[in-house]
């Protein structure tokens, strides 16, 4: 099946058996690694990109979604200076986790402040709880999106 769809900006067009899903394409078709496969059941978030403007666990999107779709994957997003805003301000507050999880955690992070700018405790959390990376401790993962929304804030 021929499906056309837009993938980080640039218009593509794959051919692809309509069942398969996404996070395979990504990986397989155009060598994007940043989302992970690790559960296949939508419950770690590790494989999490922008699909259609919002995030979605991409091992759970059939190819034949795709058809018209607008696509971000980390890869393209690490060059924004939205997502700078977000390193630095984790990187601030002292947050460290695995290379695992940054990825897939920092697109649900920029999704959360797009919507809030300035989340409360609670707010991330809740934005926070389909990652099921333990990997770091939750007190400066706070705090650092937090700094993030301040830093981006500032620069807007």
């Amino acid at each position: 099946m021929n499906i056309r769809f837009t993938l980080n900006g640039q218009d593509v067009l794959i051919d692809v058996e309509p069942e398969r899903r996404v996070l395979n394409i990504l990986r397989e078709d155009f060598g994007y690694f940043h989302a992970r496969g690790t559960c296949y059941t939508g419950e770690c978030g590790a494989c999490t990109i922008f699909f259609n403007g919002e995030i979605a666990p991409s091992c759970l999107i059939p190819a034949f979604t795709l058809r018209e779709s607008k696509v971000i994957t980390f890869e393209w997003f690490s060059e924004t200076e939205d997502c700078q805003d977000i390193i630095k301000g984790l990187a601030d507050a002292g947050y460290e986790s695995c290379k695992y999880c940054t990825p897939a955690r920092i697109l649900v992070i920029h999704a959360l402040l797009e919507n809030n700018p300035r989340p409360d405790e609670d707010e991330i959390l809740r934005a926070l709880s389909g990652m099921r990376c333990y990997c770091s401790d939750y007190t400066s993962l706070i705090e650092g999106v937090k700094n993030a929304g301040l830093i981006r804030n500032r620069r807007r």
